[in-house]
């Protein structure tokens, strides 16, 4: 199917009427186009406006189209550049395409062919840009210690998060307490179109049954509350999906929303349309909706099927912190610098390995306050494991011979320097003073599972 986007064309050629009559039609067709005669001004021009496709002949004077070509590659935002010739040569066409052309064209050519080209290169360049600017975006926007990850499990999760951002789905983020879950649904929400609009966060496990409904739908005052005094002065009370239009609204463990809430959330979002408690007037939904969960729901405390089928538009799965053991390291000394911003705080070797050989049932969350509170209890600058407070299970403590053997000593280090390195075993290897091939031989030695060697997920 023929791409329907215009373009802002230059067309380089010295040769008068053959561009004359390509600015002709490629102007009847709807492009808006200029020219010039020779490779400077080529240049020149394409620096100076802000033009999606580029016709550059390959003999042009002063600079040819490839050299013109090559300079504009350099630039921020180049035009896509077709390259023409009347030297229809392979060499010519391998070298054009090499230096980044988008297309390449032996004259004399078919002009609706040129039109076609057009407007595949201005939708291709276009495309680009957005991807482009999206990608600064994400850079220039300060990423939550949750979303820092060297885990391919957790970048998985981001993409498709990031991916999901540019529809107009519902999206369920499923985890453990701790993982994330709420952070990721506001990244999801300040990716996406709606950005722009509110977001409001609805906490499900907060919620009275008996007032669920008017959190979750606006509501007028029924007669009961008519007498009341603060019923008359807010007649309305403003629920959740009607103040997140033309934003998100994210219901965060929606699985503890009573049932008859939840399937009446379920008829709303199926419909797509609602009707204010106590009115006549339909309101339609215009919030994208977004709703957290547990990996596992207990049996008091489940999704209603239908209910699940209106969330579950896209899916995204968050790895717990011990499957991220690469990250547990770098979002520690994160933690440290956000609990004492003027001081210096090191986390020892030892304290790098407790960290690393605990198991972290409140993933996220439990590490933020262990670390917080090493930092306030911690002398001078020095966070030992000892100040972490783990269970002793989960220490580094000698309680039993074994542990106090070389082995056993040796698999502790290498722990550290794993962790150091983000899971890295080459790099760590290279620390350590052994081949990568040793290094494996070592873990495969004592017997370790893949979840307990950092940066396995």
């Amino acid at each position: 199917m023929l791409p329907t986007v215009a373009a802002h064309v230059l067309i380089a050629d010295n040769d008068d009427i053959v561009a004359g009559v390509l600015v002709r039609y490629l102007e009847g067709r709807g492009h808006r186009v200029e020219r010039c005669t020779n490779g400077r001004d080529a240049l020149r021009c394409i620096r100076d406006g802000a033009f999606d496709v580029a016709l550059l002949d390959s003999q042009l004077p002063e600079l040819d189209g490839l050299d013109v070509l090559r300079r504009t590659r350099e630039d921020p935002f180049p035009p896509e550049c077709i390259i023409t010739s009347e030297q229809s040569t392979i060499d010519t066409a391998v070298a054009a395409l090499r230096s980044g052309a988008s297309d390449y064209l032996a004259k004399p050519y078919r002009l609706d062919e040129i039109d076609i080209m057009v407007r595949r290169a201005a939708e291709k360049r276009r495309s680009s840009r957005d991807t482009t600017r999206m990608q600064r975006r994400l850079l220039r926007m300060e990423a939550p210690h949750a979303l820092d990850s060297a885990a391919l499990s957790m970048q998985a999760a981001l993409v498709a998060a990031a991916r999901a951002a540019q529809s107009h789905g519902s999206v369920l983020i499923v985890g453990e307490p701790g993982t994330g879950k709420s952070t990721v649904a506001r990244y999801l929400h300040q990716l996406s179109p709606r950005s722009a609009g509110p977001m409001v966060e609805v906490n499900c496990d907060l919620l009275d049954p008996q007032r669920a409904r008017a959190a979750l739908f606006s509501t007028l005052a029924d007669a009961a509350d008519a007498a009341d005094t603060q019923a008359r002065a807010f007649p309305r009370t403003v629920g959740a999906l009607e103040e997140a239009a033309g934003g998100t609204v994210i219901f965060c463990d929606v699985e503890w929303l009573d049932q008859a809430s939840q399937a009446a959330l379920a008829e709303v979002l199926a419909a797509g349309e609602y009707c204010r408690d106590g009115a006549d007037a339909r309101l339609s939904v215009d919030a994208r909706v977004i709703a957290t969960t547990l990996t596992v729901i207990g049996e008091q405390h489940e999704i209603r099927a239908d209910l699940l089928q209106q969330l579950s538009g896209e899916l995204i799965a968050l790895p717990t912190l011990r499957a991220r053991a690469a990250d547990i390291v770098p979002i520690a000394e994160r933690y440290v610098r956000d609990a004492a911003p003027r001081a210096a705080h090191v986390l020892t070797d030892a304290a790098i390995a407790a960290l690393l050989k605990y198991h972290w049932p409140g993933n996220l969350r439990e590490l933020r306050a262990v670390i917080t509170r090493a930092v306030a209890i911690a002398p001078k600058d020095v966070i030992d494991a000892k100040h972490l407070m783990l269970p002793p299970h989960a220490g580094l403590e000698v309680t039993s011979p074994e542990d106090d053997s070389l082995d056993a000593m040796e698999w502790r280090h290498i722990q550290v320097v794993l962790g150091r390195v983000g899971g890295h075993q080459g790099r760590a290897a290279a620390r350590l003073g052994i081949s990568s091939k040793t290094l494996y031989r070592k873990i495969r030695q004592y017997g370790v599972p893949r979840s307990d060697i950092p940066g396995s997920i």
